[in-house]
């Protein structure tokens, strides 16, 4: 597997998005793969795969949510999308912000345990940043699980 292009900026628009994955695909026609970072790039992605007909032979895996790219999940044209849940991630910084109030700060730390999916190992990848603190939280969605997520 080897990187074609340089990230592409698309400023989180699916329009642009398609746009500028047909010019890839243009220039390389034999892609096999696309990784995107923005959420509306699942449903260009999808798009441009549906309208080629590339299912099974231009694979996508990237972020996006169910409500702008489920119809391309459903229909095989992508494979994969992940996200934060929102309700998890917020309930996940309103229990650190709570214990910031009770004056718990110690307890904010690396290893600390929220008791959410994802959150149950925080980590810290700059010990000059203490307070930057990591959790998993993502969810991985395929067409199998994506009718567990309605947004």
């Amino acid at each position: 597997m080897q990187q074609v292009t340089t990230r592409l900026e698309t400023y989180d628009d699916a329009n642009t998005d398609y746009t500028k994955l047909k010019e890839v695909l243009t220039t390389y026609p034999d892609l096999k793969g696309i990784l995107g970072g923005p959420m509306p790039t699942s449903a260009g992605a999808g798009r441009l795969v549906a309208e080629r007909g590339l299912n099974g032979k231009l694979f996508f895996a990237g972020t996006g949510l169910v409500s702008v790219a489920g119809q391309y999940l459903k229909n095989d044209n992508i494979q994969y999308i992940q996200f934060w849940d929102p309700a998890v991630a917020g309930y996940a910084m309103n229990v650190v912000a709570t214990l910031a109030l009770e004056k718990k700060g110690a307890e904010i730390k690396a290893g600390m345990n929220l008791g959410l999916p994802g959150y149950t190992n925080l980590t810290n990848p700059n010990p000059q940043q203490p307070n930057l603190l990591y959790g998993a939280g993502w969810v991985g969605v395929t067409k199998a699980n994506m009718g567990a997520y309605n947004f």
